[in-house]
């Protein structure tokens, strides 16, 4: 048994730590900056499912993720900041990892500027396929 469980919610349910994960982004994107000012500005894909991630019975994040019948791709993962460096980031994606195994498709997802996460993702096996780049002009 991980540490941490998730329990499926309605999209609408992961705005106000949206709004948070984007303001982490921010942090670390300097290009795509994200507009943090209101909860109006979330969108999901139709077919993006959410989850709360639970520890014991205290919320402590969400991901999100669409589901395809070849791959499975992770649009956002967030943890709040005090429950970070706990292994709970680590604990959901072996979970996530371990059922596309079962189901034997692809696990992948983007990272943006230099964000930190990428150590997580690397230490469990991800590997950098490609760098985005971008040229900033305006």
């Amino acid at each position: 048994m991980g540490l941490c469980s998730l329990k499926a919610v309605e999209q609408h349910l992961c705005d106000g730590m949206l709004l948070e994960e984007w303001k982490e982004h921010n942090k670390y994107d300097k290009v795509r900056q994200l507009d943090v000012s209101n909860v109006n500005n979330v969108t999901y894909k139709n077919n993006e499912q959410c989850f709360h991630i639970y520890t014991n019975d205290e919320l402590v994040g969400f991901i999100s993720y669409i589901d395809n019948s070849e791959d499975v791709y992770i649009r956002r993962i967030f943890i709040k900041p005090e429950f970070r460096k706990k292994g709970y980031c680590s604990d959901v994606l072996r979970q996530m990892i371990d059922r596309c195994k079962f189901e034997k498709k692809t696990l992948s997802g983007d990272v943006y500027g230099d964000n930190p996460a990428m150590n997580v993702y690397e230490k469990l096996g991800c590997i950098r396929q490609y760098a985005h780049i971008v040229f900033k002009t305006i």
